[in-house]
């Protein structure tokens, strides 16, 4: 084998291990879900942006749109956790502890009843928790946050 085939094959190697490494999020995407959260206010929530359930990353933003006067930011679930957003989940924006600098998205199974007149792709997010408090109700934070604190 020539030296220029040896250099090309371990070339193309390399490049296939880091497709389909877990580091590259493009990758993880494709055969996965695209939902939408839509915010009052989402000048926070950048494109790129994690988005965890549970404490585990399970997808990726893209850029925020505007429809209807509210921010729709589209996320794309990794295909492994496509199915990991139950209904009635509501998204906060908050800190990414896994990159430092940057925010997230997380969501919380907040138990709301699905919304029969919406898509099962689309979803709320809170910018605060005072925003929080007013989409799902001060007991159902108090229990969430007591949840969390533990």
């Amino acid at each position: 084998m020539s030296r220029f085939r040896k250099l090309s094959f371990f070339a193309i190697a390399a490049m296939a291990v880091w497709l389909l490494s877990p580091g590259c999020r493009w990758m993880n995407t494709v055969g996965g879900r695209k939902i939408s959260i839509v915010f009052r206010n989402a000048e926070e929530v950048k494109t790129g942006s994690a988005v965890y359930v549970a404490g585990v990353e399970v997808g990726v933003t893209s850029e925020a749109q505007v429809h209807n006067g509210r921010a729709t930011v589209p996320a794309e679930l990794y295909r492994q956790q496509k199915n990991s957003v139950a209904a009635g989940t509501v998204f906060l924006v908050g800190v990414d502890a896994k990159r430092p600098g940057k925010n997230c998205l997380t969501g919380y199974a907040a138990s709301l009843s699905p919304d029969a007149s919406k898509p099962d792709e689309v979803f709320y997010g809170a910018s605060s928790r005072l925003e929080l408090v007013g989409l799902v109700g001060l007991d159902k934070v108090k229990r969430l946050v007591d949840q969390l604190t533990k």
